[in-house]
This record gives C-alpha cells, sequence and structure tokens, in this order.
C-alpha cells in the first residue's frame, strides 16, 4: 500500500479506494460489476486491484455487498 517513488499516485489503492467511496456517496449503492468497469475504463486499474481494493474497504467495515450491489455502511 506504500506507493514508491516510480508510481503513479492515481491508480495507487488508497487513491481509488477514496474515489470509490466518493462516489458511492454522491451515487448510492452500484453494482459490482458496473462499479469496477466505470473504474477501470477511468482510473486504468486490474481486476485484481480492485478486488484488494473492496477487500480492504469490507474489512475496514466501510462498505458492504449485497445482491451484487455495494452499499456504504
Amino acid at each position: 500500500m506504500i506507493l514508491t517513488k516510480h508510481e503513479n499516485i492515481q491508480k495507487s489503492t488508497l487513491v481509488v479506494g477514496s474515489e470509490i467511496i466518493t462516489y458511492l456517496k454522491k451515487n448510492g449503492s452500484e453494482n459490482i460489476e458496473k462499479l469496477f468497469q466505470l473504474f477501470r475504463d477511468n482510473v486504468g486499474m486490474s481486476l485484481n486491484q480492485y478486488h484488494n481494493i473492496l477487500t480492504i474497504l469490507w474489512l475496514g467495515k466501510i462498505i458492504n455487498v449485497k445482491n451484487h450491489r455495494v452499499h456504504l455502511n
């Protein structure tokens, strides 16, 4: 999670995680696949990074996933 000086900060796990939280605050819950496609196209993240971000947010009790939808707690 700590960046090196050669990494793009816009694609870091923490920055993209905060963008997902902001998106969910503005738009409410979202389909898990649609959310991935949106951030994949805008940020260029991989499915693995998306999974890691959702896992961190879920473990921190920031989000939950029900019926294929991501919700803020």
